[in-house]
């Protein structure tokens, strides 16, 4: 395996700090998009604060399992500069999948998926269109 040169480190590293960055932005947008909901909507103030909030490649926009919120941080970044509360949306519309146990159009197989009953709040993954 050939080694990289010391130029081709420096920008690695620029680029990660770069992607760092975007991360940490993002994350900020996602807190204050439940922030926000927290002051308007008070009465859902434990389940907005229930799930913690994770950045992933792994969604297109938004998702949710029922135990984490993940967002993609690209997504989260054009959404915000798009429209200030379209982030605040997507969370709420997240959250109420799992309040109400809604049901998705894309569920697993049953025997991959099986909610526990003690969790009410646990919803099928469910990643939400743009």
């Amino acid at each position: 395996m050939p080694k990289l040169t010391e130029e081709a480190r420096d920008i690695m590293e620029e680029q990660d700090r770069e992607q760092a960055k975007r991360r940490e932005l993002a994350a900020r947008i996602m807190i204050l998009a439940r922030d926000q909901l927290m002051i308007s909507m008070r009465f859902l103030d434990r389940a907005l604060f229930r799930m913690p909030m994770v950045p992933t490649d792994t969604v297109a926009t938004y998702g949710v399992d029922g135990r984490t919120v993940f967002f993609n941080t690209d997504h989260v970044l054009r959404s915000f500069q798009q429209e200030k509360n379209r982030c605040e949306r997507a969370f709420l519309h997240m959250i109420f999948h799992c309040i109400f146990s809604h049901p998705v159009s894309v569920r697993p197989a049953p025997h991959q998926y099986h909610p526990p009953a003690r969790h009410p709040h646990h919803c099928p993954p469910h990643d939400i269109p743009p």
